[in-house]
């Protein structure tokens, strides 16, 4: 047995379980932890008794009935703008019409806001359906009678149906702004709901054919 001396540096051996990156001569975690930004972390559902999902993903939910709310009036309110610019109505107090010069200004400018809120929109409604998702597999989870289990499954596919639709827009508008972290953000946003939304689909149908086979 070889002795080390008190006054010798202790040296630690490198682990190397798997792939992230090394600090500090130890791994501190997986890569994509580190590139991604807070919203693509803790993509997995959390098991029971594990630890709690990450606290910037929980914050990216916070309040979204209200967002989702904000983003439609603003789209609506927009989409109101574009129209009087396009019909040359006035909206000054003394009742003069826009030059053609403004209005193509002003269009453009409305034009710009008005797709930036839809694609916001759509991945928030994403996000909405995602959480429908989530709790129909939930109870589908916990149902021990064939028609409590297949019922909500069947909503949970419903609702990841329609994730996909609206995630698929949403990516589709913010390819607009792609040069924009803003469009990044948004696409982002929209596919990590959609794939969660996948993936509680594909836990509630498990669940209900686990319950029809018994």
């Amino acid at each position: 047995m070889t002795e080390r001396s008190p006054d010798e540096p202790e040296h630690k051996s490198q682990h190397n379980s798997g792939s992230g990156t090394f600090v500090g001569r130890d791994l501190i975690g997986n890569i994509v932890n580190i590139i991604l930004p807070p919203q693509r972390r803790g993509t997995s559902t959390p098991q029971p008794g594990g630890p709690p999902q990450d606290e910037a993903l929980s914050d990216d939910y916070a309040d979204i009935g209200f967002t989702v709310f904000t983003l439609a009036l603003l789209a609506f309110v927009l989409a109101g703008g574009m129209v009087m610019l396009a019909t040359g109505e006035s909206y000054s107090a003394d009742g003069r019409p826009p030059a053609i010069a403004e209005r193509i200004a002003l269009g453009l400018l409305s034009a710009y806001a008005f797709f930036a809120c839809l694609a916001a929109l759509f991945a928030r409604l994403t996000q909405v359906l995602e959480l429908w998702s989530e709790q129909c597999a939930d109870t589908a989870a916990q149902s021990r009678n064939r028609l409590l289990a297949l019922t909500p499954a069947r909503m949970s596919s419903a609702a990841a149906l329609g994730a996909a639709a609206t995630a698929s827009a949403s990516a589709v508008l913010a390819s607009f702004y792609g040069w924009r972290p803003f469009g990044r953000e948004v696409a982002e946003r929209a596919h990590l709901a959609r794939d969660k939304a996948s993936h509680h689909a594909s836990r509630a149908r498990a669940a209900a054919s686990r319950t029809t086979s018994t």
